[in-house]
């Protein structure tokens, strides 16, 4: 089957927000982290009487810097995205595609690139409620729009990917 492709930066970003790390895996370092920094200061106060005032106030400032510190990347990390997006847009939209038995392939932006995967090649697909997202590595993504789709052409896709992890991602409320 073939289709063309266009994904709205809405889309782009869910996309992303899908295959990045759980928030476990992010909270792993912070597990480690937060108590070697508590155990550090309190071996320093305990310790070192001359510093006792300057870890109170190191203290009593880490808790807004760390507020602070994840505000600004949390803005920063949008902002980067939607940069992204912007500068390659016209060639992610209107890309051809060809979905098969043997995989994905396509060319984007007037020849600006062309792919071609087996399904094979795919570690992972989720599905999402606008399309399916196949991924040959954990940080990048083919995203298989439905709005193109029949019912029964989605199952196809689902049979032809059936040796991939399939997950299924719910939708934002």
């Amino acid at each position: 089957m073939e289709l063309t492709a266009f994904i709205t930066y809405e889309q782009y970003r869910d996309a992303y927000a899908a295959i990045k790390p759980s928030p476990t895996q992010l909270r792993a370092t912070q597990r480690i982290l937060t108590p070697a920094v508590s155990a550090f200061a309190g071996i320093m106060l305990i310790y070192v009487p001359t510093t006792r005032n300057l870890f109170v106030w190191m203290l009593a400032l880490y808790a807004p810097l760390v507020f602070a510190v994840q505000r600004w990347s949390r803005a920063r990390y949008d902002g980067c995205l939607r940069e992204l997006f912007d500068r390659n847009k016209d060639a992610m939209n209107g890309q051809k595609m060809k979905v098969d038995e043997l995989g994905i392939s396509g060319s984007g932006g007037e020849n600006a690139f062309s792919y071609s995967y087996k399904w094979s090649a795919f570690q992972r697909c989720i599905e999402m409620p606008d399309g399916y997202l196949f991924l040959p590595t954990p940080d990048t993504f083919v995203r298989i729009p439905f709005e193109s789709l029949s019912i029964e052409q989605r199952r196809q896709i689902l049979v032809w990917s059936s040796s991939i992890s399939h997950s299924l991602r719910a939708t934002k409320e």
